[in-house]
């Protein structure tokens, strides 16, 4: 399905022609949608590097939300982007490392959250770009309190611990191994983060305050330089299991 709109500045390359359900034989899903694999709930400790933003809250907390957060009352948030640094982190086995865009809404009991997209004014669809590529979209169908946008847009990295709480930390890395402090050409980053208001416009997030539980495992350094190539950016990452890091 065609986009009904665009964020402003916008330039659509191409439409990705067919989705291909490589699991199933049988084609389930609209055409054009994001396939989405169910599996069982598993017990597990998952980490996160993060922030929470009414503006933002950065955390790296087992339980806490990921990344770097900017939080609105309202459902003013209508997508969100970022350029993501990309190494290969070294994971044990069962694990996983990952670094995204979450874009959530709703309480506890009824949170819907999806991993990147924008929302279109228009279907109440979100959709899901890689670079100017259009991959493909999630249905409004599926969503109750994003239905109408949300009100958080969470980039940073995250963990799974096999291990589980209370044992010996994974030494499965985040983004390239290296803690923040290290800098460019050996922490990872995520840069040039926006959010997408109502309006289509993209715009900085603004007044993150950034929130660690224990920053010898996985931290974070936030770069508000808005007037550099890298805008709105943070560093993240870090090796897992070591002197500093044991539980």
């Amino acid at each position: 399905m065609k986009p009904s709109s665009y964020p402003k500045g916008f330039e659509m390359a191409a439409l990705v022609a067919k989705t291909v359900h490589l699991w199933s034989s049988s084609s389930e899903c609209l055409d054009g949608t994001i396939p989405i694999i169910r599996f069982p709930r598993a017990k597990h400790r998952v980490v996160y590097p993060g922030n929470k933003n009414p503006m933002g809250v950065l955390n790296v907390s087992h339980y806490e939300p990921p990344g770097i957060t900017r939080s609105l009352d309202a459902a003013d948030i209508h997508g969100a982007q970022a350029n993501i640094n990309v190494w290969n982190p070294p994971t044990m086995h069962g694990d996983f490392s990952l670094a995204q865009i979450w874009i959530s809404s709703g309480s506890r009991d009824e949170l819907n959250t999806i991993e990147a997209g924008w929302m279109e004014n228009t279907t109440g669809n979100w959709r899901f770009y890689f670079g100017n590529i259009a991959v493909g979209y999630w249905p409004n169908s599926l969503f109750n309190s994003l239905a109408n946008g949300a009100n958080r847009v969470d980039w940073g990295g995250e963990i799974f611990d096999s291990f589980g709480k209370g044992s010996l930390h994974t030494s499965t890395q985040m983004g390239s191994g290296h803690l923040p402090h290290e800098g460019f050409a050996k922490a990872s980053y995520i840069s040039n983060l926006k959010y997408i208001d109502k309006n289509g416009t993209p715009r900085d997030p603004t007044a993150l305050t950034k929130i660690v539980s224990n920053c010898g495992c996985y931290d974070i350094d936030v770069h508000m330089r808005k007037d550099s190539h890298f805008g709105v950016y943070f560093f993240f990452g870090g090796q897992g299991l070591s002197s500093t890091c044991v539980e």
